[in-house]
């Protein structure tokens, strides 16, 4: 009976051994062993595998080794051409003729080569041009800001040498009349046979909730504030203005809107261009004040200039050019109001 028990408990204890003693009846080997050709498979894939790794950091190293080369090719083509042998002073007589008629290749300078980097940033007469031109820039809010970096930029370069600013918003459009010409524009586009008249009557059908608000990117007075920041915080860097150019709007909103905005103090300066100067400017709105002006220079339609030359001191004025726009209504006489 305890034969027949301990034989039956052995039994149930090792479940394993019995299963495979019976697999050993039944004529199945121990373990299953893979096909041999995976084996050579695995070790050809981490064989192959390991010389990727092995060729990814020769290229690593051959990569590093090409750009220094090619660096190092750059810059022996570089000091072998015409404009890098030239010694620093006719470099710096190079880059004077050239930003004469576009202050703007001044900040271009620096990110052409460190050389002229150096050179451009150790002559602060080179700064001492500003240039403010704005057009129809969609963005005008961006436009300003940026007019006002470049202006901080070039005060701060220039050092003291005198300023000569160009100030051009001639082809600058109210933001009403920009949003128009960008509704006609957009008419045109879905119907490019449209003629003036329809488009004109559908422009003014259009909804008025496409008018910009004040805070848009796109409106105008972005500039007036930078003008206005130009006028109320600039009173020590105006005593270095020399020149002032000036090229106003065409359209009576637009001059009505800037031209306040100039008619500041500058003590020192010697030479006033303006075109667009209209006699309703003068009129309506103080003038200028430029007690040292010695060349004057004015195109518009100014029949008398009482306004504006009170504002001069005419003994010091050596030069004067006037370009009108006549109108029949205004005599000729109006000239006589400026004493030379």
């Amino acid at each position: 009976m305890w034969l027949i028990l301990a034989s039956i408990v052995a039994s149930c204890s090792s479940p394993s051994r019995h299963y495979v003693s019976s697999l050993k009846d039944f004529g199945y080997p121990n373990s299953i062993s893979e096909p041999p050709e995976i084996h050579e498979a695995l070790e050809q894939l981490q064989a192959t595998k390991r010389e990727i790794e092995y060729l990814s950091s020769q290229l690593a190293i051959a990569q590093r080794r090409h750009d220094q080369l090619e660096r190092i090719s750059n810059a022996n083509r570089a000091s072998r051409t015409s404009i890098s042998t030239l010694p620093e002073e006719l470099l710096l007589q190079v880059f004077e003729a050239s930003v004469e008629h576009d202050p703007y290749l001044t900040t271009r300078l620096l990110f052409v080569c460190r050389r002229w980097h150096n050179v451009a940033i150790k002559a602060p007469h080179l700064w001492a041009s500003i240039s403010f031109k704005f057009g129809n820039e969609w963005d005008m809010k961006c436009a300003a800001g940026k007019a006002k970096a470049m202006y901080m930029a070039h005060i701060a370069r220039s050092g003291s040498n005198p300023l000569h600013i160009h100030i051009d918003i001639a082809g600058l459009k109210s933001s009403r009349d920009r949003l128009h010409d960008f509704i006609s524009t957009y008419i045109l586009s879905l119907e490019p046979g449209m003629d003036a008249e329809r488009v004109m009557n559908a422009r003014i059908d259009w909804p008025t909730s496409w008018t910009p608000p004040d805070d848009s990117p796109r409106n105008i007075i972005h500039i007036c504030e930078l003008f206005e920041w130009l006028k109320e915080s600039d009173d020590v860097q105006r005593n270095r203005w020399e020149t002032l150019s000036l090229a106003l709007p065409g359209g009576k909103e637009e001059q009505d809107q800037f031209w306040p905005l100039f008619c500041y103090t500058a003590p020192n300066l010697t030479s006033f261009t303006a075109s667009n100067l209209f006699d309703h400017m003068l009129y309506c709105h103080a003038s200028p004040r430029f007690p040292c002006l010695e060349a004057l220079s004015i195109s518009g339609c100014v029949p008398s200039l009482y306004n504006l030359s009170r504002r001069f001191n005419h003994m010091l004025i050596t030069r004067i050019e006037i370009i009108f726009k006549w109108d029949s209504d205004y005599p000729y006489r109006g000239l006589a109001r400026i004493s030379l």
